[in-house]
């Protein structure tokens, strides 16, 4: 195998394996970014039954 073909080898397995690093990172971003996502939901979900239960509260006094 010529030199040439060897450093084009080389140089093409460092940039593929520059590429599978990338792609791995952007996926746990990805995951990452997921994860908050869900939390903020979640998040908002309670905050929401919180003010009902309180809204509740509220109507159940007035009641009295």
């Amino acid at each position: 195998m010529s030199s040439r073909k060897s450093y084009f080898l080389r140089a093409k397995h460092a940039r593929m394996a520059e590429l599978e690093r990338r792609v791995e990172s952007a996926c746990r971003e990805s995951q990452v970014r997921a994860a908050e996502v869900v939390t903020a939901r979640v998040e908002g979900q309670r905050a929401a039954e919180r003010a009902t239960t309180a809204e509740q509260g509220l109507e159940a006094t007035k009641v009295h």
